[in-house]
């Protein structure tokens, strides 16, 4: 799992929050369809640049406000992705766009109590029978 406490660091104007909520977890469910995805990396970039993307949405964003809402399933629909283009390929962004994702350890630091709903199925979600921070 990754951090998602940078997601409430800054407003929309850019001020520092003092007050960081942001959900457990994000789950993005797809829209459109693919078919089978054990394909090359070729063969995806092929893939994407066949979709007829522009003005459709392609996913959807869902959240778990906290590991019990997790555990009972209760997500929430937050937001939609829409592509206002086509897919392709640039140099950019095959060769140097890269993002560094923040660590769960961290939201366990603002949260704790999810340290402890998490207790029981740590191993299961996590891979390691041990979490702190």
């Amino acid at each position: 799992m990754l951090g998602l406490n940078e997601l409430s660091t800054f407003d929309f104007d850019g001020v520092r929050s003092q007050d960081l909520k942001f959900p457990f977890q994000l789950i993005f469910k797809p829209r459109i369809k693919v078919g089978n995805c054990n394909f090359s990396e070729t063969k995806l970039h092929e893939l994407f640049s066949n979709l007829e993307t522009k003005d459709s949405y392609i996913l959807d964003i869902y959240s778990y406000e906290s590991p019990n809402d997790r555990k009972y399933d209760n997500q929430e629909l937050i937001g939609s992705i829409k592509m206002e283009s086509n897919f392709y390929s640039s140099n950019y962004g095959d060769t140097k766009l890269f993002f560094k994702h923040p660590y769960k350890e961290d939201d366990f630091m603002i949260y704790p109590e999810w340290l402890q709903q998490i207790n029981d199925v740590k191993e299961t979600w996590c891979g390691t029978k041990e979490i702190d921070v």
